[in-house]
């Protein structure tokens, strides 16, 4: 922010050349363009990049995460009521309920609700799962778990104080947040 045009030239090349950009907000468009120019692109030094990669990396999943929680909000203002009167009583206690009725869901719990939408024989949640077939389509037809755990775990590494991160795993976390946010916006 303290490089307005930076910040711009940045968001354009961006809005460009990734489609699914522009369907992020402006705080998170903000976020995400200091991010990558603060890794790799501004004139930090090697010892600051090395110390302070774990947390600057970590936006680009904070932005994924932001992104699931708008998507399941709706799911919840749209379908919830729905889903709790369905509830057996003894189920309210369990995670997803308990976020419909208000509660919060991490990152790793929002992919283990859309994980278990492709359960088989039957899903966990088929209400949540016809929902993400009508709202998120790509979401759920190009689901890869293995990906989204990756990004989950590669999340938790740059959150944690004190862990290190590779260059080659903020490159990884870098991509999977790409991979993520166009899965859930289309491009």
């Amino acid at each position: 922010e303290s490089r307005p045009a930076g910040l711009e030239m940045m968001k354009m090349a961006f809005l460009r050349h990734w489609s699914s950009f522009r369907f992020l907000d402006e705080q998170s468009q903000k976020k995400w363009v200091g991010a990558v120019r603060w890794l790799w692109c501004a004139n930090t030094s090697l010892w600051e990049r090395v110390v302070l990669r774990p947390r600057v990396v970590g936006v680009f999943a904070d932005i994924v995460e932001r992104q699931l929680v708008q998507l399941l909000g709706r799911f919840r203002q749209e379908k919830g009521n729905v889903v709790l009167q369905k509830a057996l009583p003894d189920s309210r206690k369990e995670k997803f309920l308990k976020y419909l009725e208000g509660s919060h869901l991490t990152l790793g719990e929002m992919i283990t609700e859309i994980d278990g939408t492709h359960r088989l024989p039957e899903p966990q949640h088929p209400d949540l799962k016809a929902w993400l077939q009508r709202n998120a389509r790509l979401l759920w037809q190009g689901w890869d778990r293995k990906r989204a755990w990756r990004l989950n775990e590669l999340r938790r590494s740059s959150s944690h104080g004190g862990a290190d991160i590779s260059e080659q795993d903020a490159v990884e976390l870098y991509d999977l947040s790409v991979w993520f946010i166009n899965q859930l916006c289309g491009g």
